[in-house]
């Protein structure tokens, strides 16, 4: 089953993993390469290439083969809302309820997906952790109903 995130619609969970996957490896080394997307998220090549062209399809990432990909503006907007709302639930789950690293990370991981952004404001409002609370007060840029 593809669950479509509220905050990015039209994009899938796996989606929205290579999106994110893509901005972390572009941060550290200035471009991402098919080859370090696929151990990132340890999936294969060909896993690769097919999500590379879905997303360059929906114009989110500039992808030819064996050439470095790189996040689209809009791609890049899309990556770092999803990022964002990562780091908030890890945030979340580490300070607030105590989670092990493993087990925030695990948790924000899938639940970055289908949250909607008002129960993750409204989580923002009973637990006021700094990155927490910042990252759910901005508005994704595909906006959701609040």
């Amino acid at each position: 089953m593809t669950i479509h995130s509220e905050q990015n619609s039209g994009l899938s969970e796996s989606q929205e993993d290579y999106l994110e996957a893509i901005l972390l490896i572009e941060e550290a080394k200035s471009s991402a390469h098919a080859r370090e997307i696929a151990r990132q998220m340890s999936v294969t090549g060909a896993s690769v290439t097919g999500a590379l062209r879905i997303l360059a399809r929906k114009k989110l990432v500039h992808y030819t083969p064996y050439a470095p990909v790189r996040l689209t503006p809009s791609g890049r907007t899309a990556a770092r809302s999803i990022s964002r709302r990562h780091n908030a639930l890890r945030d979340f789950f580490l300070q607030a309820l105590r989670a092990t690293p493993e087990e925030a990370e695990h948790c924000a991981c899938r639940l970055e997906h289908v949250l909607p952004i008002r129960f993750l404001k409204r989580l923002a409002g009973l637990c006021p952790f700094s990155s927490f609370s910042a990252a759910a007060a901005r508005r994704p840029s595909q906006g959701s109903p609040s």
